[in-house]
């Protein structure tokens, strides 16, 4: 299974850890050339995002697209879009 990432909230955690995609790809078992697909909107196996969270100190649910979907009110604007 796979789903796509929340861009905004991932770049959000990344940069404030201090880590760039290059030090990130790595660490998740992942080519550059993937991750940079991952960050263009293409879809993310949820093993691939539970690695990321796991790098960057978080859960899978706060990189998904699909779960900050869910939590937000009905007429908020999605920042993952």
């Amino acid at each position: 299974p796979s789903a796509a990432l929340c861009l905004d909230k991932f770049e959000e955690i990344r940069q404030a850890k201090g880590r760039t995609i290059e030090e990130v790809a790595p660490k998740v078992d992942a080519d550059l050339r993937n991750v940079r697909r991952w960050l263009s909107g293409k879809p993310v196996y949820l093993q691939n995002i539970a690695r990321l969270a796991a790098v960057l100190g978080t859960t899978s649910a706060a990189l998904r697209a699909d779960a900050a979907e869910a939590e937000l009110p009905a007429k908020t604007e999605n920042p993952c879009r």
